[in-house]
């Protein structure tokens, strides 16, 4: 005996009744049904609610917490509607030693389509009689359940088999219940944000939300973001699979994807959990990519797509993104994009907080002081090395490979630096900054022109505040250490202030007795000369003459200079 005369029993009670009367013809029936199944060591069954069709076209509908029963064709299909992220249990029970497979497929599969179609979310069943499995929802659907009975072979196909005629036509009876083991409640799933299958089509994705994928090549987002920003992705993946996700810049097209690279990307281990971050390199709205390939950490969603390697459909998988940290708009308004040549170069304020990345050079202008010094608190990812460099103010894209910085930093590859630059002189500086290997003192201009910088460098961020203004020396000249009361207005005291670094400061000198203010001087290319007020300005008496230059951060006094006033 086969084990497939009963099967036919049950197929005349379908074809006979109809699908409305099976049901209750198949509970009178149950009985008869147990006694043979008993033979293929099939438990009994209990009552069916959900009839399939055996074809797409006339697929029944499967609520979860359903029963069903199926078999006598040569392919069951059931419409299901779930919500991304949805994980449904099914406990199958199947005739000893029979195999059958259960697949999800897009809302989009028919009865045509179907030989091509591949299953994003599928259990084959063992053959001992029982077995229990999840399938899981990409997104939310209606999709189409489809089982198949074949050879003992775990993870064959129902659209090869049943399309190649090598599926079991008719199917022995089986019998089967869903449970929700993970079920996403309506008010998450509303705020899913379905992916596009394409660039052009991705939409907006906020961050903050519950997330479902899966079902397709690649899965495409936009996300807006401030320089700076840091995303924390939790990601919950079938076990044994390895995830990329990959965010790329603002304009990036589909035809361009292939030759793309990544400017912050992490890989998720194949233990189905992940948590990691990336960051935004400025203010945009950026490209969120994310494929299933190998289990090697790093590779690349482009290569792999492009190249056909990638998971295609890929499994469902589900994350949440929160900030790790949020730059406010604020800050934001006040952050100035990097270019990636020094012709577009936009010249940056003292006291900004910038965030850089995704090129493989950076340029800023700033305008500078003789003896400024500029203090940059960066933070960089862990274990990265970034050079910052000013250079000449003259320098061009033409000439920058030969270039040398007049002051230059090397990260440390901690994560944060804190570094001090000085201008050597007044005047615009070119502010380089570049990312290469883990060695202190590697300059941008060789590693760019030779590619040897990364290119795209991973996101950064710094502070820049001005903690030194331009050093200056003051010095104080009398025209007479001595001088008779009421002719105070006859002494002339001349002020000279010279840059450290060769500049004509500005500014104003103040002259003091010691204890009050004689005279001030409003500076013409660093001199000037004042008289005291008034005639009555000093007391007789004894001083030390001293000039205070205020005209910078720091400023600078003079030494002092002895003055005798007498009758």
């Amino acid at each position: 005996m086969n084990g497939r005369g009963v099967p036919a029993r049950l197929r005349w009670l379908v074809t006979t009744l109809g699908v409305s009367a099976a049901s209750a013809a198949m509970v009178a029936a149950s009985a008869a049904w147990a006694s043979a199944a008993s033979t293929a060591s099939v438990a009994p069954a209990v009552t069916a609610t959900t009839a399939p069709g055996h074809t797409i076209a006339t697929a029944g509908t499967l609520t979860i917490g359903d029963t069903a029963s199926g078999g006598g064709g040569a392919a069951d299909y059931w419409k299901v509607t779930l919500s991304g992220g949805d994980i449904v249990q099914f406990s199958v029970t199947t005739p000893d030693t029979s195999t059958y497979s259960f697949g999800l497929y897009t809302a989009g599969t028919t009865d045509a389509n179907f030989p091509a179609a591949v299953s994003f979310s599928s259990g084959t069943t063992n053959y001992d009689g029982s077995t229990v499995f999840d399938l899981q929802a990409p997104y939310n659907g209606t999709f189409i359940l489809a089982v198949c009975q074949g050879p003992n072979v775990v993870g064959f196909n129902c659209p090869g088999y049943v399309s190649d005629g090598q599926a079991y036509d008719p199917m022995s009876p089986y019998h089967f219940s869903t449970s929700f083991s993970t079920k996403i409640s309506g008010t998450v799933a509303s705020k899913e944000t379905k992916s596009g299958a394409t660039i052009e089509r991705a939409p907006v994705l906020p961050v903050g939300n519950f997330e479902s994928g899966g079902a397709g090549q690649a899965d495409y987002w936009k996300v807006t973001l401030r320089g700076g920003d840091v995303v924390q992705f939790s990601v919950a993946t079938q076990y044994g699979s390895t995830y990329e996700f990959e965010l790329y810049p603002p304009g990036l097209t589909s035809s361009e994807f292939p030759s793309a690279v990544s400017f912050s990307s992490s890989t998720t281990n194949y233990n189905g959990h992940t948590v990691f971050a990336l960051q935004a390199p400025y203010n945009g709205t950026f490209i969120l990519v994310v494929c299933q390939g190998p289990n090697v950490v790093g590779f690349n969603c482009p290569g792999y797509v492009s190249d056909g390697q990638a998971y295609d459909p890929m499994s469902p998988y589900t994350f949440s993104t929160s900030f790790a940290k949020n730059i406010t708009a604020g800050v934001a308004a006040k952050e100035t994009r990097a270019s990636s040549t020094i012709a577009q170069a936009k010249k940056t304020g003292i006291g900004n907080f910038e965030a850089g990345g995704a090129t493989p050079v950076d340029f800023w202008r700033v305008a500078l002081n003789g003896g400024d010094v500029l203090q940059f608190s960066v933070a960089t990812p862990y274990g990265s090395t970034y050079a910052f460099g000013l250079f000449k103010g003259s320098t061009t894209d033409t000439n920058f490979p030969a270039a040398t910085a007049v002051a230059s930093a090397t990260t440390n590859y901690n994560g944060h630096s804190v570094f001090d630059l000085v201008a050597p002189r007044t005047g615009s500086y070119l502010l380089a900054v570049c990312q290469g290997p883990n060695v202190v003192g590697f300059n941008c201009p060789g590693y760019v022109s030779d590619g040897q910088a990364y290119n795209p460098m991973s996101p950064y961020t710094f502070t820049l505040s001005q903690t030194g203004g331009r050093e200056t020396r003051t010095s104080l000249k009398l025209s007479a250490s001595t001088v008779t009361v009421g002719h105070e207005k006859s002494l002339k005291l001349s002020v000279t202030v010279s840059g450290v670094y060769g500049t004509h400061p500005t500014g104003k000198v103040a002259i003091s007795d010691g204890r009050k203010r004689i005279c001030a001087i409003r500076l013409v290319r660093g001199k000037g000369t004042c008289s005291p007020v008034s005639n009555t300005a000093i007391p007789v008496g004894k001083y030390t003459i001293v000039a205070y230059y205020t005209g910078n951060l720091l400023g600078s006094r003079s030494g002092g200079s002895t003055l005798k006033v007498k009758k």
